[in-house]
């Protein structure tokens, strides 16, 4: 903004321009907050954009261990409402599976063998939604619970989940046939079920690969799909880790994507697997048997390749005195338990 529309927009009397500020859409809300420092300070004064949709710090963060039936929570020192781990009040005992902007992807098993129902969370209004049963999986391909977030809250408070096909590694190779084990993977024409919470049901969308393939069935089929569940949501595209280190960049906006092979350097460590995250608005990785070497995608003139960005040592973050409290470990686990045996004890 110039000083002049500066000047004319100091104006306008503060309880106008508050008013006239309310009636615009979140992503518009937060682009007005750039506009000027005027503009700024109302927004957040009033605190027009919701901080249920908006999270802007990190509340905590979730734990699976292998050996417990429930996500634990590390909740980080606050001075203001603190967010709860236990969510006590889905219908059925649930699991973290996956996160995205504030909201958290569950799921929970239930009586039929091999079923799981999924529900997504917000855990600082407590609301939930649950999602109906995922489409059977094709022959030959395997969903697992392979779901993945996608939720911008800036543009919207509708989020979509998205299931990505995998191959099936656990058949026998006298079951294969040689003739499909050389077909690409994944197709030219990649077919994913989408649940909106606008439709509020699954619906089928294609999405047409840009470059070449991650390899064939016969190599993809190689890998066990352990540590799958990882996938970044920035600025309309989805980016998922999948089979043999390969990740998919799904935009959504176009109905395109494009395979990214995984850096170089995995070819070091034997079964390894890459972990993403989103820093700054871009996309990092670094690798389970060596999470001090991160990575940046660079996505500059359609490139779209790993690049070291640098090395870290957690011995000399330790090394430095932490100066904001103690963070809280919620013993989730415990807590049911004890709210079970509670229960019980009263019934008894």
């Amino acid at each position: 903004m110039s000083e002049k529309q500066e000047s004319m927009a100091k104006l306008l009397p503060d309880d106008v321009l508050t008013i006239i500020l309310r009636c615009l859409a979140p992503h518009d809300l937060a682009m007005s907050r750039c506009v000027c420092k005027l503009w700024c300070t109302i927004i957040d004064t009033h605190r027009m954009l919701r901080v249920d949709l908006l999270p802007h710090s990190v509340g905590g963060i979730f734990i699976n261990f292998h050996d417990l039936g429930l996500s634990e929570f590390f909740a980080r020192p606050s001075t203001g409402p603190t967010i709860s781990g236990n969510i006590n009040y889905l219908p059925l005992t649930s699991i973290v599976r996956g996160h995205c902007n504030g909201l958290l992807l569950l799921y929970s098993h239930i009586s039929r063998p091999g079923m799981k129902q999924f529900y997504v969370v917000n855990p600082a209004t407590r609301q939930w939604v649950q999602l109906p049963p995922p489409p059977r999986p094709d022959i030959g391909i395997m969903h697992l619970d392979n779901l993945y977030l996608a939720f911008d809250p800036t543009l919207s408070s509708h989020f979509e989940v998205f299931q990505i096909p995998y191959v099936d590694v656990f058949r026998h190779r006298s079951e294969l046939n040689p003739a499909i084990e050389g077909i690409e993977w994944p197709p030219s024409t990649c077919v994913l079920h989408v649940f909106s919470t606008r439709t509020r049901q699954w619906e089928e969308r294609s999405f047409v690969r840009e470059g070449e393939a991650a390899g064939s069935l016969a190599i993809i089929r190689r890998d066990f799909p352990n540590f799958l569940h990882n996938a970044v949501y920035c600025r309309g595209v989805l980016y998922v880790r999948c089979q043999t280190n390969f990740v998919m960049r799904i935009s959504l906006s176009d109905g395109k994507y494009r395979i990214i092979k995984p850096p170089v350097e995995i070819e070091r460590y034997e079964e390894s697997n890459i972990y993403m995250g989103l820093s700054q608005k871009r996309v990092y990785c670094t690798f389970f048997d060596d999470p001090d070497i991160i990575y940046i995608l660079d996505e500059s003139y359609g490139k779209m390749e790993w690049v070291q960005k640098n090395a870290i040592s957690c011995l000399v973050i330790h090394a430095f005195q932490q100066t904001d409290g103690p963070w809280t470990l919620q013993d989730i686990t415990i807590m049911n338990i004890l709210m079970r045996t509670d229960m019980t004890t009263v019934r008894q």
